[in-house]
């Protein structure tokens, strides 16, 4: 994924980290298709998944947060939380 997410920049075009985890998975998946089968693959890109889609969420909703080692902490657990 992060390959792709390289890719990407160095090309000069806009990166979308959700379009650059479903290219990595297609990709893997042309491959090797009986992956979608095996349950780290699943863990995997449903856990990268989630994070791509509410970790921004829960992040803007951190940025009110006036200290930074509280923010810090926040983030940390927004993270966690949007992992699972």
């Amino acid at each position: 994924m992060s390959g792709f997410v390289i890719i990407g920049l160095i090309t000069g075009r806009s990166t979308s980290a959700i379009n650059s985890m479903a290219l990595s998975a297609l990709v893997l998946l042309a491959f090797y298709p009986f992956y979608i089968f095996d349950p780290g693959f699943q863990l995997t890109y449903s856990a990268v998944f989630s994070m791509a889609v509410f970790y921004p969420i829960l992040n803007n909703k951190i940025k009110l947060i006036p200290s930074k080692s509280l923010k810090f902490l926040a983030q940390l657990a927004a993270l966690s939380l949007s992992a699972r």
